[in-house]
């Protein structure tokens, strides 16, 4: 009978130390797979962005001295996500 107590102990103990090693490679990549999300919802809400916003610096924002339209463009776009990834922080 011992000798199959042994066995049980020495298999859950591999079986443990497997659980637990895999553990590190499977925290990297889920970390970089929500780097890559991230950075796929930015360029998402980049694009929508640069949809509307021809239309808004049209209307106002093209008599400011010494910036160009794209300028404008990418200064809003910057704000915007900005205040979207602070708006993400507070959320989680």
């Amino acid at each position: 009978m011992t000798g199959g107590i042994a066995k049980a102990l020495m298999a859950t103990a591999f079986g443990l130390g497997v659980a637990i090693f895999s553990l590190l490679p499977f925290n990297y990549l889920n970390a970089r797979l929500e780097e890559a999300r991230h950075e796929i919802q930015d360029a998402a809400r980049i694009r929508d962005l640069a949809r509307e916003a021809p239309g808004e610096w049209r209307r106002g924002s093209k008599s400011i001295p010494g910036k160009s339209p794209k300028n404008l463009l990418l200064d809003r776009l910057r704000y915007l996500i900005g205040k979207a990834r602070a708006a993400c922080l507070l959320t989680s």
